[in-house]
């Protein structure tokens, strides 16, 4: 393949990234609207994690969407600026994955083997997202420095690691990720044996109970087979197409609203008539329910 051809598909691949990107930034914040302004869903702990999940991944939405603005635009100060989405991304990316685990615990105590005898406490998981926040400030301000700088380039067309910290913190970041992915793959494992399990227990009458559970096991996962592709390919994106990578990662981050609307059918009511019910000049009305916000 020439120069030319190579660069004509570095471009495409950028500018599928840019509006995949605004397109799926778009998905997460009603997404992120529902959960909060529905009572029902902003008390329930998994909720709350599945929108904080989204933020994360929000904030590489928005930094996908920034690299066909540095592309089109071509001027040198905004690809400084790219600086601070770069740090972003960088803070947000790894903290998706920890935040995929704690959801991964957060389901595991609800559907864990009865020879599992230890509750995971809601307490616990607090103290985790309280943790992954503090790590992912932490990865921000040190990502603004010249120690660790991930910049959009020109010369290469895509994001770049720079500074005397970038190799290590590449290596470190990728096996802390796989570590996650891997107790997350276990806590799917468990859970999908205990809806095994318990569905040769069940009364036809609660079927339908078991039912929307497969579905839940079904959307995490799909999100999870999406994150671990994703890990797996930029460890090995040398020698993978600039396309799939792109698009693998921009759909990894964009899927979550997909996955969960459809798996959720309370969820999917909300989510394409609470903008609306937001913007008139009626007062929202919010029915609470004893349900789970999956049954």
């Amino acid at each position: 393949m020439d120069a030319p051809s190579d660069d004509s598909s570095l471009y495409l691949s950028v500018y599928v990234l840019g509006a995949l990107g605004f397109i799926f930034t778009v998905l997460q914040l009603q997404l992120i609207y529902i959960i909060f302004a529905y009572k029902d869903f902003r008390t329930n702990l998994t909720c709350i994690i599945i929108a904080i999940g989204s933020v994360t991944e929000l904030a590489q939405n928005v930094s996908h969407f920034y690299s066909a603005i540095c592309l089109f635009f071509d001027n040198p100060l905004i690809y400084q600026i790219s600086k601070v989405f770069g740090a972003l991304t960088v803070a947000s990316f790894s903290s998706s994955i920890s935040v995929n685990f704690v959801l991964g615990l957060n389901r595991l105590d609800v559907f864990k083997p009865s020879w599992i005898t230890f509750n995971i406490k809601d307490a616990y998981l607090i103290v985790l997202l309280v943790l992954i926040s503090v790590i992912s400030v932490a990865l921000f301000v040190l990502s603004c420095t010249p120690m660790l700088v991930f910049i959009f380039t020109k010369s290469n067309v895509s994001w770049m690691f720079h500074g005397e910290l970038a190799s290590p913190f590449m290596n470190l970041s990728f096996w802390i990720n796989s570590v996650c992915l891997c107790g997350t793959l276990v806590c799917y494992v468990l859970i999908f044996y205990t809806i095994v399990t318990k569905r040769k227990l069940i009364t036809t009458g609660s079927t339908k109970v078991a039912s929307s559970e497969i579905k839940l096991l079904i959307g995490a996962t799909l999100q999870f087979v999406l994150v671990l592709i994703v890990n797996i390919a930029l460890k090995f994106q040398s020698s993978l197409p600039h396309l799939f990578i792109y698009v693998n990662l921009t759909l990894t981050c964009g899927a979550k609203p997909i996955i969960h609307l459809s798996v959720n059918k309370k969820l999917r009511k909300r989510y394409f008539k609470g903008l609306y019910s937001a913007f008139s000049s009626s007062n929202m009305t919010i029915t609470r329910s004893g349900q789970l916000p999956y049954v």
